[in-house]
């Protein structure tokens, strides 16, 4: 009997997002001090660079300063409780 391995899931999931057409990266290229370096460290869990590039994308009429307002406000979420976190995000 096979098990499945968190390796397989995530593979798995990699090639559904391919499929969407999402480009994947593997964590070591974008890591700190990496080549294509995409964080300072490792507790940086959003890519700064890609959500503001997001936002532009999304949102090219709306001003700067506010998009950098909602940045601050996504990256500001500090409730110690996980399901408060996720409902103020989503909103």
């Amino acid at each position: 009997m096979k098990y499945t391995t968190e390796d397989d899931i995530e593979l798995f999931n990699l090639e559904i997002l391919q499929s969407l057409g999402y480009d994947c990266l593997c964590g070591y290229d974008i890591q700190p001090e990496a080549i294509n370096q995409e964080r300072e460290n490792f507790s940086d869990v959003v890519l700064l660079n890609r959500l503001e590039n997001a936002l532009s994308g999304i949102n090219p009429d709306i001003p700067p300063h506010c998009r950098q307002q909602a940045i601050r406000e996504l990256l500001n979420i500090t409730s110690p409780d996980l399901i408060s976190n996720n409902e103020k995000f989503h909103q």
